[in-house]
């Protein structure tokens, strides 16, 4: 998946190794999933966020996984 923050800001929480990073994206900032990587982005704001996603895979494999 790559992202694109149109309008915004999010804040993405990345578990690499048992520790957790957070990382934040605002307007006019990509973002490229980690694949393999659980994480999860949230908007700790009381605006709006709009992002365009684009995704990429296969009808045989599933978009996201609950964590």
């Amino acid at each position: 998946m790559y992202a694109y923050v149109l309008e915004g800001t999010l804040e993405v929480t990345y578990k690499l190794d048992g520790t957790e990073k957070r990382n934040v994206y605002k307007k006019g900032e990509a973002i490229m999933e980690g694949l393999y990587t659980p994480h999860n982005g949230v908007n700790n704001t009381s605006k709006p966020v709009r992002i365009l996603v684009v995704n990429f895979g296969s009808r045989d494999l599933d978009n996201s996984v609950k964590l």
